[in-house]
């Protein structure tokens, strides 16, 4: 695997390797051509850039030992047990943190879990596979995996509308190569886009009542 040091020339390969999440033509990488970008037409921040969502053998391209892995949402093993046509290299990944790809949730679910080699691991994505070769129940699939993908990020410290941005941008990639229709991904999209949202409402509610108890105890002392 090639890993990439931390130099101003390296930082352009990956800006390279990124293409755009509203429209997949590589030449239109951050919405320079249509206008849209990571921030998905205003969705989330204006300016939002993200790490690399791209075809599995671009987006490793993007690794750096110890600190980013390129991981498929969809584990490689899932899409083995679904007996589907598939190239690995071609399957749509996500560059993410190495702590949330080896450490989202203790192996519960997905390809964030220990690479998918405990035995927890194994187990879903078989479950996964078999959901994938049932074309009634292969949305579900993809629903487990992206809300995994959230998890795992909320549970490693991870989350923030980049990575949201990104889950959007893989179900893209999958609707784009016939995986999902684009109601499917639409409706998966809505559901991660609306925890999203209900997330830092929560988050900010929290952050105003620790200001009141802040002030209350001032007032006190």
């Amino acid at each position: 695997m090639r890993h990439l040091s931390r130099t101003a020339g390296n930082r352009a390969v990956v800006r390279l390797l990124q293409r755009c999440p509203r429209c997949g033509n590589p030449n239109c990488r951050a919405g320079e051509g249509c206008q849209h970008g990571a921030h998905f037409g205003g969705l989330f921040t204006p300016g939002l850039t993200t790490r690399p969502v791209a075809p599995y053998s671009e987006a490793k391209q993007a690794s750096q030992q110890g600190q980013w892995e390129a991981e498929h949402m969809m584990p490689a093993a899932a899409w083995k047990h679904s007996g589907l046509p598939h190239n690995y290299a071609d399957l749509p990944a996500i560059s993410i943190g190495y702590d949330m790809h080896r450490g989202g949730q203790s192996g519960a679910g997905g390809g964030v879990t220990s690479t998918g080699s405990s035995t927890t691991a194994k187990g879903w994505s078989k479950l996964l596979g078999g959901q994938l070769a049932d074309p009634n129940q292969r949305e579900h699939a993809f629903f487990s995996v992206a809300a995994d993908e959230y998890n795992a990020a909320f549970m490693t410290g991870r989350l923030s509308e980049a990575v949201v941005s990104q889950i959007i941008q893989t179900l893209n990639l999958h609707r784009d190569e016939g995986h999902l229709t684009t109601d499917q991904a639409g409706r998966i999209q809505n559901a991660i886009v609306d925890r999203w949202y209900r997330d830092k409402a929560q988050r900010q509610a929290s952050r105003e009542r620790e200001a009141v108890y802040g002030l209350m105890a001032l007032g006190g002392t």
